[in-house]
């Protein structure tokens, strides 16, 4: 909505002279009103933010908060029946993904290079973060870490390809939601399917 505001009206000669059509929507600046945002941005930030999330993340899953929010995802009813509050976890849930979600806006915000736009936050991009999730299982954090890293680098590894490249991509989709329609890891996380040392038999507890 900013990109589509009129000029900034720049004295008040201008200003006596303009028409509704001048005034409504404000004239904030037009599509020169995100410019000049301040760089901020750096590999610090982003490492530090998403660890902060990663952590605020797995407690959350391990939560009881956490635990009523699958519940609520998995069957709303049968939640609400055994006494969870359906319309506070929403909400709950509505709130953190929010704030996460500004977060990240506001570094790629002031990332070098960056013009915001409107169509930054389109339905492709949406599609994206949807994508992720189920392909990485929607129980699962590492999951979703590991189905966010191979979506960003298949389409840069097609681009030699670039007439077939969203074709392979779509495919590839489509194989992986026919073969394993649960996510790579379901509601694992990646470190549930590491081999694990055997624990200590009854024998040799009694020889020791």
């Amino acid at each position: 909505m900013l990109q589509q505001t009129e000029p900034v009206i720049a004295n008040a000669a201008e200003l006596r002279s303009a028409g509704i059509s001048q005034l409504l929507p404000p004239p904030v600046g037009g599509s020169e009103g995100f410019y000049g945002v301040p760089k901020y941005t750096s590999l610090f930030w982003v490492y530090t933010f998403a660890t902060f999330m990663l952590v605020v993340a797995f407690r959350l899953k391990r939560s009881s908060l956490g635990r009523a929010m699958i519940s609520v995802r998995e069957d709303e009813f049968a939640a609400q029946a055994m006494g969870v509050n359906v319309a506070r976890v929403k909400v709950m849930a509505f709130m953190i993904a929010a704030f996460f979600a500004g977060m990240a806006g506001g570094l790629y915000a002031h990332e070098a290079g960056n013009i915001i736009s409107p169509s930054d936050a389109g339905f492709l991009r949406s599609l994206d973060y949807v994508l992720m999730t189920v392909l990485g299982g929607r129980g699962s954090i590492t999951g979703v870490m590991l189905a966010a890293m191979i979506l960003t680098v298949l389409p840069e590894a097609l681009r030699n390809l670039e007439q077939y490249r969203l074709i392979i991509y779509a495919l590839l989709l489509i194989f992986m939601m026919l073969l394993r329609p649960q996510g790579l890891f379901g509601i694992h996380e990646i470190w549930d399917f590491w081999p694990r040392k055997r624990g200590r038999s009854a024998e040799d507890t009694l020889d020791d």
